[in-house]
């Protein structure tokens, strides 16, 4: 017998963001197994025209008109009663997604007022309280910290995509559910192997040059961290050459070639790139550089793309930064905050191909093991509550 799931989530494509293809990619797999499943989302696309239409077998987007008002969750409400049966809804939960400026209190409630099972995933929990920040800030990490805990406390299972996101639920919310560990799968599925990218190698890096890739969003932490690390591996490293993929990278190509004119022939931009041409590029690269400013977490899906695709990654190890990465081996570490380390870890791989391509297995073989899609759904389709306890970093 089949279940019936309501994905609820701010963003679904055509609409771009991580939680977005996340959403999608769960759908779909949930779908495949057999289930019922229906997606809610805000109509914010001019492509999205019409009040509901199937975008996959089985999978039924509804766009819903106003966003996640008062209003609109009344009539939400009532849509998904009248499709029936036995309902379980899936919150892919992020405060800032559901309007209100990240404040959106009555959204929390509604679920909370709910008869059919709620099952909650915080892909983020709260706006991060810092000492000296902004009175704003303050008052968002206040609301943000309640909003969680009404949600949580909703939850017939929480779910989180790193175990520091379980550490802040126990602490503003310590008679919700446990929460079980669901890391993040890669979103852009492999299309092929290196054989498969050549013209891509070709056009970016030449005949012999080593291509090294950065793939993500390019938030400004992220920006500072490449704008060191990268002219620092250029100078290290003299035949190799950047390839900057999605949006946000012709832009930082532009910042680094004003700063470095001679590096206007080493560093690529790609812009937007579909599902099948990002694994493509993801492919044609040598080694990829990803770092984070807390550290690399088992929710950063630029990281599980790359090892999916079986690239050898530099990433860096903060203070969010879970066990299983030293103890698998799938990645090379440096120290969050020193790009020039970053840059240093990088130059050795290139000019060690031995060693590339055995951190390019390990980091495939942990992610078949530990990360892909295959256990998120079986997770999902467990009638009981498990933690998950992965490679040492357990949600406890």
């Amino acid at each position: 017998m089949s279940d019936h799931w309501h994905v609820i989530t701010g963003e679904y494509p055509p609409q771009r963001g991580g939680v977005s293809d996340y959403s999608r990619l769960i759908a779909r797999r949930l779908a495949a197994e057999g289930d019922d499943v229906h997606v809610w989302a805000p109509r914010s696309n001019a492509s999205c025209d019409r009040a509901s239409s199937v975008i996959d077998e089985r999978v039924t987007v509804h766009w819903i008109r106003g966003g996640f008002s008062v209003a609109s969750l009344r009539g939400l409400g009532s849509s998904i009663e009248r499709i029936g049966g036995t309902a379980r809804l899936l919150a892919q939960y992020v405060p800032q997604a559901f309007g209100y400026k990240g404040m959106n209190i009555p959204f929390c409630l509604w679920l909370a007022g709910r008869r059919e099972s709620v099952w909650a995933m915080f892909h983020e929990v709260m706006f991060p309280r810092e000492t000296s920040q902004p009175m704003r800030h303050r008052v968002l990490a206040s609301v943000t910290a309640v909003m969680a805990r009404i949600v949580a406390r909703a939850s017939e299972r929480v779910f989180v995509s790193t175990p520091a996101w379980a550490a802040i639920l126990r602490r503003i919310a310590p008679d919700a559910p446990e929460a079980e560990w669901l890391p993040v799968p890669s979103t852009i599925p492999r299309v092929g192997d290196r054989n498969d990218a050549h013209g891509i190698v070709r056009r970016y890096g030449g005949s012999g040059a080593r291509l090294v890739g950065h793939f993500g969003s390019y938030g400004p932490p992220i920006v500072r961290h490449l704008d060191v690390a990268i002219p620092a591996l250029l100078e290290r490293t003299p035949d190799a050459s950047i390839l900057l993929l999605g949006e946000g990278g012709v832009a930082l190509r532009q910042r680094l070639v004003d700063a470095g004119p001679a590096l206007s022939r080493r560093i690529w931009a790609t812009g937007p790139l579909a599902a099948r041409e990002a694994s493509l590029h993801l492919l044609a690269c040598d080694l990829m550089l990803q770092p984070f400013v807390e550290g690399v977490t088992t929710r950063r899906t630029s990281v599980m793309a790359a090892l999916l695709h079986g690239v050898p990654t530099v990433t860096t190890s903060g203070r969010l930064t879970e066990p299983l990465w030293r103890q698998t081996g799938a990645v090379a570490l440096a120290p969050a905050a020193d790009p020039t380390a970053l840059a240093a870890v990088a130059s050795a791989l290139l000019a060690d191909p031995t060693a590339r391509a055995r951190l390019g297995a390990a980091g495939e073989a942990a992610y078949d093991r530990l990360f892909d899609v295959r256990h998120t759904i079986a997770a999902l389709r467990r009638t009981d509550r498990q933690a998950l306890h992965l490679a040492g970093a357990h949600v406890h």
